[in-house]
């Protein structure tokens, strides 16, 4: 099998000349109650490496839908500090800390792997400084065979820009690359395994917010497969008839909500991608308009809703910040 990763693209990173902004554990790591919605697509090209790059994933064609939850840890793994469920039922409990992320067991229909050695997935801070490689090592049985995994990844960010998705377009956007070659040991023989994964990232939204992946072993052909993040319906869903209406849209600095009527609303809030609280503005009985400033806040989606008077909120018109 071909070397997915050659010096070549390594050496590449000198190449980020520039400095570009750096993302801290804070930035990307999940937090429990986070829910997040996908596409998964067809593979596309990762397109090119260095700074300044803009990628262009907006041709993505959906095959089918997938969702994370993020709930607390495990006391089986007490290392663990989240426990990542899929809509399908496959588990992931991984420690999500300053210095990076580490899986140390996944339940995979009944199949469960268990690293005596924690596989590492991401490492922090992340920027142009990032090159981390790690041995990882784990267990498990199928089939009523038992299966020794060793293996190593390579990370590292490899480009920064502005990423193109059918959500949006999104700026200060990291782009790592996980080199992974494992191999599965069992009494009939070794399964090799190469996986070369690249991921966009950016900071305030807790998951990526593309992947295209290329899995290829020693048995059956190679597989590949494409994600993209759904940003306007992280928990909060929309509906464009509200009392209310916003512009610009897109956003750089401030945004107008103008009522058509605000005597039963309290205050118009602010939410992030992952349904977090940003700003809250108070408003008056009198108020026909306010403006909110938006010019503090990363780009990316944000949803306005308003607060009525019996304590319910309406549902979220979304917003661009540029």
């Amino acid at each position: 099998m071909k070397k997915i990763y050659s010096t070549l693209s390594v050496l590449g990173l000198a190449s980020l000349s520039m400095a570009q902004p750096t993302m801290q554990a804070s930035d990307l790591n999940p937090n429990i109650g986070d829910v997040y919605n996908t596409n998964v697509t067809n593979w596309v090209p990762e397109g090119n490496w260095g700074n300044n790059v803009t990628w262009d994933l907006s041709g993505m064609v959906v095959a089918n839908s997938s969702s994370m939850s993020v709930n607390a840890g495990s006391p089986t793994y007490p290392m663990a500090n989240h426990t990542m469920v899929d809509g399908s039922g496959s588990i992931s409990y991984q420690e999500n800390g300053a210095t990076g992320q580490y899986v140390h067991a996944q339940d995979a229909g009944g199949t469960v792997i268990t690293f005596q050695d924690p596989m590492k997935i991401m490492s922090f801070p992340l920027d142009e400084n990032v090159y981390d490689t790690d041995n990882f090592s784990a267990t498990f049985t199928s089939g009523g065979l038992p299966f020794t995994r060793a293996g190593s990844n390579l990370i590292f960010a490899d480009a920064w820009g502005t990423l193109i998705t059918p959500e949006g377009t999104f700026t200060d956007v990291w782009r790592v690359r996980l080199d992974q070659d494992y191999s599965d040991t069992y009494a009939g023989g070794t399964i090799d395994y190469e996986v070369q994964v690249f991921a966009w990232f950016k900071a305030g939204i807790h998951n990526a917010l593309a992947s295209v992946a290329t899995v290829e072993s020693t048995q059956g052909a190679p597989f590949q497969y494409g994600t993209y993040l759904l940003t306007g319906n992280l928990s909060i869903p929309e509906d464009v008839n509200m009392a209310f209406s916003i512009f610009p849209n897109p956003v750089s600095e401030n945004l107008n909500v103008a009522f058509e009527s605000s005597e039963s609303i309290e205050s118009i809030r602010v939410y992030n991608s992952v349904g977090r609280l940003v700003n809250q503005i108070q408003v008056s009985s009198f108020d026909t308009t306010l403006s909110i400033d938006m010019s503090e806040l990363t780009t990316g989606v944000y949803f306005v809703k308003a607060l009525n008077a019996d304590g319910t909120e309406t549902a979220a018109q979304k917003v661009i910040k540029k």
